[in-house]
Formats: C-alpha cells, structure tokens, sequence
C-alpha cells in the first residue's frame, strides 16, 4: 500500500466531470449519470481511513521475534544507502527469516538492520 494525496486526486476527478447542459435527452443523462459516479468516487476519497505510516525505526530483536509471516525491510551490514543495492525485503515468522531464496535464518544471528518498511532513500 502507498499513501495518496487524496486532495490532488479529488482534483484530477474533477476534470473529468461532462456538462449536463447536452441538446440530446440521453446525453443529459449519460453525464449527470457519469457525474454522479465521479461524486460516490470523490465521497469515497473524502472519507476512507487513513493509515498511518509504520515506523522507520528498526526493529528490536524482541518486535522481531512477535512478527508471524510479516514483510520486513533487511539492510545489510555496513550499507551506506538502502535502495535495492543495500537491502531486500523478507518475511519474519517468529524470529525466523525467510530470504528471497526460501531459506530461513535466526534473525539474532544476522547481522544489518529490519525495517517495517522500505526506509526511504539516503535516511538509515
């Protein structure tokens, strides 16, 4: 999942709203129809959850050993930037992780960071 900016959203919907001022019955229709839709779609926007973003912390030892089939971002050990060059995502089963290729590992034994989430780029 990714955070939107729903404001800039709800204005990019807006464009597409179609005049309902047609000389045909079922174009006038068809648009206060479409428009309609484009205003469930916009109240939807307007008031779905919000989310709040996981901590770019890492994770302890202990927080790792709670998670039960959880993605987690790992950086290696001394990885100056975390982009895919530095790092990848696995799954956290227990304090078990599971890499890429299918093996599992004791995360207390690894060395390098876990992340919720992939950090943002340049920012440990």
């Amino acid at each position: 999942m990714r955070p939107i900016d729903a404001e800039a959203l709800s204005e990019g919907i807006e464009l597409h709203r179609k005049g309902t001022d047609q000389e045909c019955e079922s174009d006038r229709q068809w648009a206060v129809g479409y428009n309609a839709g484009l205003d469930r779609a916009l109240y939807s926007i307007a008031y779905a959850k919000t989310v709040c973003l996981q901590s770019s912390e890492p994770l302890t030892l202990e927080e790792l050993r709670e998670m039960d089939g959880e993605p987690v971002w790992y950086v290696f050990p001394g990885a100056d930037t975390l982009t895919s060059a530095g790092g990848f995502f696995c799954l956290c089963c227990k304090g078990e992780i599971i890499g890429p290729s299918g093996h599992s590992f004791d995360c207390a034994l690894l060395d390098g960071r876990f992340y919720r989430r992939r950090p943002e780029e340049g920012k440990p």
